[in-house]
């Protein structure tokens, strides 16, 4: 995949937008008694990629993996770029397992792309961090508890997905 400019899909809401879309989620799993998953996915050695390519070599990722992720998901979920290489999806009806599932599908589709930028061809990982949501806390505890799982993954040696509740 390549890209000539930095533009990310229109799949992914960024401030108010996302705010108001998994408030959204979150009152009608409240409503219907339903699950939520939240995933955190990062590109591997995203500085060493910033660093040695620059910063137009690491936009083109994002939004390659942008692309990627809208294709990946269904229509009822909720993504956002966070920066620093880092995604966040949003699962109705998804348990941890399910969560973790799709996590490692994603993971499959990065690692199985080719991604060029200029004359190089890179091969791109990401981790992911999976948490179940738990409707007594605040979704940013939820946010974190996935954070956790990614940093978790990231420590045994990346392109791996892990999971809260391990």
């Amino acid at each position: 995949m390549s890209r000539s400019h930095f533009r990310l899909h229109p799949f992914l809401l960024t401030g108010h937008c996302l705010e108001h879309r998994v408030n959204a989620e979150i009152s009608r799993a409240l409503r219907c008694d339903t699950t939520l998953c939240i995933s955190l996915f990062a590109v591997d050695e995203w500085a060493q990629l910033d660093n040695t390519y620059g910063q137009g070599c690491a936009n083109s990722v994002v939004a390659d993996i942008a692309a990627l992720l809208a294709e990946d998901l269904r229509t009822e979920d909720v993504a956002s770029y966070r920066g620093d290489g880092t995604f966040l999806a949003v699962l109705p009806d998804s348990d941890e397992e399910s969560g973790e599932i799709q996590a490692e599908r994603f993971r499959e589709v990065v690692e199985a792309t080719r991604f060029s930028y200029d004359d190089a061809t890179l091969r791109i990982t990401i981790s992911a961090g999976v948490a179940q949501w738990v409707s007594e806390e605040a979704i940013e505890e939820d946010i974190e508890r996935a954070q956790s799982a990614l940093s978790s993954a990231s420590e045994k040696g990346n392109n791996q997905v892990s999971l809260a509740g391990d």
